[in-house]
């Protein structure tokens, strides 16, 4: 497989052929946003079976509340289902 172009400059195109690729990101609106696998609000997410980020508490249900709460603001813990604190 050959190597990608490099990234274009600002205002450079990509041509024909092409010779750069143009910066492709997406931000969106939000520090907050749910999918069926799980959700991310700020700087913490809740999967199925994980949850982690960065903080020193994390809502589990998200009811807005925390359902835990660590010395460090730094974690990563398993998640069961339907276990209650």
């Amino acid at each position: 497989m050959p190597p990608e172009p490099p990234e274009c400059a600002p205002g450079q195109m990509p041509g024909d052929p092409v010779t750069c690729l143009e910066k492709c990101e997406y931000k969106p609106p939000t520090d907050d946003f749910s999918t069926v696998l799980g959700r991310v609000s700020g700087t913490t997410y809740v999967g199925r079976t994980s949850a982690g980020g960065l903080g020193a508490d994390l809502d589990l249900d998200g009811d807005g509340s925390p359902d835990v709460r660590f010395d460090a603001d730094v974690f990563r813990t398993p998640v069961r289902l339907g276990f209650r604190f």
